[in-house]
């Protein structure tokens, strides 16, 4: 609906909302007051009242480019553009509107802004009022909000417009800040206010005792609040305010030596690794190499103490019916061959990937998308930051999937030696040489591995399981002939790459994605981390589950088989299609 302007229309527009704007400096409760006591009523026609209703959808808000810098804007919901123009008739209707003698400030504030901002009225008389009447507002509003808006409006202004008034505003802002400091449960009020001064000024200069007072502020507000969001922000307007790069240098160093002392004097362990560790952050942000060195050494002293972890155990039972199942499969075989080859030939340990993504996408995870996490590994020490809870979910189920198979992998193994007792290393050797066409240099600690998991060294045959399956990954892309080797650069001598890289690989060559997770969520960190935490001291012994696991990760290798030939792409996208067709199926068995 167009508003046409009638004569006397100010009139009315004053005699509704001037009271009012007299009780009320917020648009929204002048709105919401018009409502309730009938003061719509006055504005007759309805073009009127929709003239009148846009005024007070009026509001201060941060630009999104810096918070000091506050415009006046318009919501109107997801197509919102910016302030529109008024028409003809509603240009008639604010400035009629201007006119009229003892109007309220804050009324006469939003109609002069308004036409301030969309350039209608963008005289220097104009603004020089609006910024004088946001100033006033400034002082007469009670609203902490109300003020911190009003004054950063002028500010903004007057800093725009290279103005005169910006000193007596740049001093009225810092008079703010240090009066917030007393009356403001928050920090954010001050630091507003401050952030509003840290660039120095256009059409002023900085007052004789403008930095003094600014870094006096920063003290305070740094000694009354101790989290690390407004250490952050006191650190970078201290950065911003000094006058040299040394003393830029000091206001870093302070930063991070804070965040240290923090961590130093908490009497909880776990909260002082997270100030250590994110002192240690900005120190390499900053690039101050000591205090790095020294966050991280304070990380390690803290990983060797007690750091109020609680141990949540979950027990849940296999049905007796599965477990029998397990073991009916290797008591109707008839040889350890056949037995061997059926264990050579089982699904994934970490189940089917797609379906785990569904479960875990069907998952509500609610609030917990919208909080942050971290893992710590086996040594105490943060690894890395958490993803989507959705995320985190699927890493969660995929490990205890990988947990129920592994316990069914050691059914499987022992099952095997109670039936058939243990074969000889050399006989298995021969075996999987003959009927997969392996290589036995190989697969010779593959048999080493089985034999000393059969003796019950559970923890010598995951030492050599573990290790056999990075060789295999290598082996097998260089069959496929994948440039792996890394070439002598500079001081980095040349070398293979880890085993991270290795499944990268596999996966962007097709290997079954099942496998991929499998060897993912048991072997590299985000998973059990069993590849690394051997690799680097923090677990030498295994049991007897995570031993079978290994062993059957391994085998996968083994059946496919690497050492022998070239493998061609058909089998690494099916690594179990070969091993299948090997084994003697009994009714009732199926192959997913």
């Amino acid at each position: 609906m167009g508003y046409t302007y009638c004569n006397g229309d100010e009139r009315a527009l004053i005699a509704g909302l001037g009271p009012l704007f007299e009780a009320h400096v917020d648009p929204l409760n002048v709105q919401i007051a018009a409502h309730e006591n009938g003061a719509w009523r006055c504005l007759v026609r309805p073009d009127l009242q929709v003239a009148g209703n846009r005024l007070l959808r009026l509001e201060l808000n941060e630009d999104g480019q810096a918070a000091s810098n506050v415009i006046l804007t318009e919501p109107r919901g997801p197509d919102d553009v910016g302030l529109t123009r008024p028409t003809v008739d509603e240009e008639m209707l604010w400035k009629s509107t201007l006119s009229a003698p003892d109007l309220p400030v804050a009324l006469e504030v939003l109609a002069r802004d308004l036409l301030l901002a969309t350039r209608v009225d963008a005289t220097p008389a104009n603004a020089r009022r609006v910024v004088a009447l946001y100033r006033a507002v400034a002082q007469i509003d009670d609203d902490s909000l109300h003020v911190t808006l009003a004054i950063l409006r002028a500010n903004t202004i007057a800093r725009q417009r290279r103005m005169a008034e910006e000193g007596i505003i740049r001093d009225e802002l810092l008079s703010f800040a240090e009066r917030a400091l007393t009356t403001q449960v928050f920090p954010g009020i001050s630091l507003r206010y401050v952030g509003a001064m840290v660039d120095a000024p256009r059409a002023a200069v900085r007052g004789a005792d403008e930095l003094s007072r600014l870094r006096a502020v920063l003290e305070a507000v740094e000694s009354q609040h101790r989290d690390i969001s407004t250490l952050g922000w006191v650190a970078s307007y201290r950065v911003a305010v000094a006058v040299d790069d040394e003393e830029r240098d000091k206001a870093r160093r302070r930063h991070v030596q804070t965040i240290l002392d923090l961590s130093a004097g908490d009497d909880s362990g776990l909260r002082a690794m997270i100030w250590a560790e994110m002192a240690a952050g900005l120190a390499v942000g900053y690039g101050i190499q000591d205090l790095h060195d020294a966050a991280v050494v304070r990380m390690q002293k803290l990983s060797r103490t007690d750091l109020g972890w609680t141990r949540k155990s979950l027990e849940f039972s296999v049905p007796s019916a599965v477990l029998r199942q397990r073991a009916r499969r290797t008591l109707r075989l008839s040889s350890w061959e056949q037995a061997l080859a059926a264990f050579l030939a089982g699904d994934s340990p970490s189940g089917d990937a797609e379906r785990n993504r569904q479960l875990a996408s069907r998952r509500r995870s609610g609030i917990l998308d919208l909080i942050g996490g971290r893992s710590f590994g086996g040594h105490q020490l943060p690894e890395r930051t958490h993803g989507t809870a959705n995320e985190e979910h699927l890493k969660r189920l995929e490990q205890g999937i990988l947990g129920a198979a592994a316990a069914q992998l050691q059914l499987d193994l022992t099952a095997l030696a109670d039936r058939f007792g243990v074969p000889e290393e050399q006989h298995v050797v021969a075996f999987l040489t003959t009927v997969y066409g392996a290589s036995a240099t190989l697969v010779q600690p593959w048999a080493e591995a089985l034999d000393l998991f059969w003796r019950g060294d559970f923890s010598s045959a995951a030492r050599l399981a573990i290790p056999f399956i990075e060789a295999s990954s290598r082996e097998l892309l260089v069959l496929m002939d994948e440039p792996l080797y890394r070439m002598e650069r500079g001081a980095s001598p040349g070398r293979f790459p880890a085993m991270d890289f290795y499944v990268d690989k596999l996966e962007k060559l097709g290997l079954d994605g099942d496998w991929v997770v499998a060897l993912r969520s048991a072997l590299l960190s985000g998973g059990l981390n069993l590849r690394n935490r051997l690799a680097h001291g923090f677990q030498l012994h295994f049991s007897a589950s995570e031993a079978a696991l290994v062993i059957r990760l391994a085998g996968l290798f083994v059946a496919m088989p690497v050492g022998s030939s070239v493998i061609d792409d058909e089998r690494i996208k099916n690594p179990l299609g070969a091993p299948r067709r090997r084994v003697r199926r009994r009714l009732g068995w199926v192959w997913s």
